[in-house]
C-alpha cells in the first residue's frame, strides 16, 4: 500500500477541488456579509420610517393645541 505522505502539492485533482472549496466559501461568506448589509440597512429604513410617522403625529398635535388656544 502506498502512502500519499499528507500533502495534496501532489496531487492536481486535490488541488483543484481545494481551490473550488475556496472559491465557494469566499463567495458564501460575502453573500452572508451582503445579506447582513442590507438587513440592517432595512431595518434602520423602519426606524427612520418610525421616526417620521412620530414626528408628524407629534407636530399635528402641536399644531392642533396651538389652535385650540389661539
Amino acid at each position: 500500500m502506498t502512502s500519499n505522505g499528507g500533502s495534496n502539492s501532489s496531487n492536481p485533482f486535490g488541488d483543484t477541488m481545494l481551490t473550488k472549496f475556496h472559491l465557494k466559501w469566499e463567495a458564501a461568506e460575502s453573500a452572508y456579509e451582503v445579506a447582513k448589509e442590507k438587513d440592517y440597512t432595512v431595518m434602520r429604513l423602519e426606524d427612520m420610517k418610525f421616526l417620521a410617522i412620530s414626528m408628524k403625529a407629534f407636530v399635528y398635535n402641536d399644531e392642533e393645541e396651538r389652535q385650540e388656544e389661539g
